[in-house]
């Protein structure tokens, strides 16, 4: 392998930064569904329940896929598997495009998720091959900042091109981008890697009893409960309303115009910029990871409280920007695990905790369809736009009180590293 410290400095970040516009591309991709939903709804001719199903689709195929993620990623590299995911994201694309109905719109959606469960870990193994340990966490904080741009790009621009045009050309400027964006990338890398095996993980492949112990023993563990909990909840939160039912429900319940409502979501991945950046270079004022978490569990919830009672472009801008802000707070639970955890387990707990995340963004549009549903059986004329916001703030409280438990657990850390060292 290489030594890092004789890798050029330059050549280091120009791997970082492709690394993150592939990490863009494929964050641009979930947020679609925002600026698609109108105009599959009209065009498809789609009732409530398909278009919960759809919004399902994509996470769900991560969702799938996600057990599988490390296992293809430690036998065939991250760079192989970044790039075909890559491809796989863009091929699903152009099949949307051409989707003649809505079963192939279920199938590309799905597909789409599928392959975008490998993108982000792919790109943090990737980087970490690259930047030494002093440089990782600015290398990860451009990766998740490079995220949020692209989520608000898919935002404005998508939406912005819709207005005149049609969804399926505006996807297919997307199949174009993401076409030169693959080949520029495949040319430097494929040119420049810095580590032809694969990166060591943690446990052997022998060492399956050790990792079922270590599943187990996290799944025994309350306080990987109460983290996937409060991870959970915020990460739904910056799911429903900045790539699901944003936009539709500033339409419908706040009467904006799609315009005036794909800027009001792009807000919250300003915000989500901003808090993936603030957030960690301020935990040392706070208090640490867990008065971080309470400050933007607690904010949160206030500006979605504010967003329910809010009408203009104005104040709704503002709270969707600080709902990003608050609720990108959730990173610091990584940080928390890793400092009051083992070694040994800590793969696996932070696997747990991100599973979670990615359970929560699937099945919330279904409850959100199920609320409505029972709603309508009692004489009210609900769809699930109405029901995401009552549903978010029943979320993060929730979410608050996993972080009270948290707060509360007094169980010495030094003991549960050492019952995982005896695993």
């Amino acid at each position: 392998m290489a030594s890092r410290c004789n890798v050029a400095q330059n050549q280091v970040w120009v791997a970082v930064f492709l690394a993150a516009t592939l990490y863009a591309y494929e964050y641009a991709q979930m947020s679609l569904y925002n600026s698609l939903y109108v105009p599959l709804l009209r065009n498809f001719m789609l009732g409530e329940q398909a278009m919960a199903l759809l919004s399902m689709s994509y996470h769900t195929g991560m969702l799938v896929m996600y057990p599988w993620v490390g296992y293809w990623i430690d036998r065939q590299g991250p760079r192989n598997i970044l790039l075909f995911s890559t491809f796989g994201l863009i091929a699903m694309l152009k099949l949307l495009v051409i989707a003649p109905s809505y079963e192939w719109l279920l199938l590309s959606r799905f597909s789409m998720g599928a392959f975008a469960s490998f993108t982000y870990i792919s790109c943090l193994v990737w980087t970490r091959a690259w930047c030494t340990q002093e440089s990782m966490p600015k290398a990860t904080g451009l990766i998740c900042a490079f995220g949020s741009i692209g989520g608000m790009i898919s935002q404005v621009v998508g939406s912005w091109y819709i207005s005149f045009s049609t969804w399926r050309e505006t996807l297919s400027w997307g199949v174009l981008f993401g076409i030169v964006l693959l080949l520029v990338t495949a040319s430097w890398m494929l040119r420049n890697n810095p580590d032809a095996k694969q990166v060591p993980t943690e446990k052997k492949e022998g060492d399956k009893g050790v990792f079922l112990h270590s599943l187990i023993g996290v799944l025994c563990e309350k306080r990987a409960w109460f983290c996937a909990f409060t991870a959970s909840c915020l990460y739904v939160t910056n799911t429903l309303l900045g790539a699901i039912y944003g936009k539709p429900y500033l339409i419908h319940l706040k009467g904006l115009t799609p315009d005036h409502a794909a800027m009001v979501c792009a807000a919250l991945y300003i915000g989500v910029l901003l808090g993936s950046l603030i957030w960690p270079a301020v935990l040392s004022l706070v208090g640490g990871e867990k008065r971080a978490l309470a400050i933007g569990a607690s904010g949160t919830l206030g500006m979605l409280i504010l967003t329910a009672y809010s009408q203009t472009l104005f104040f709704l801008g503002l709270a969707f920007g600080l709902v990003g802000f608050f609720s990108s707070a959730k990173l610091m639970i990584f940080s928390y695990v890793s400092k009051t955890h083992g070694q040994l387990s800590l793969a696996t707990y932070k696997s747990f905790v991100c599973f979670g995340m990615i359970l929560s963004a699937t099945i919330s549009p279904a409850i959100s369809f199920i609320l409505a549903e029972i709603s309508n059986t009692m004489g009210s004329s609900v769809q699930s736009v109405d029901v995401v916001l009552p549903l978010l703030l029943f979320y993060n409280i929730i979410c608050m009180y996993s972080i009270y438990r948290l707060h509360h657990e007094h169980r010495d850390v030094v003991q549960i590293q050492n019952r995982y060292a005896e695993v």
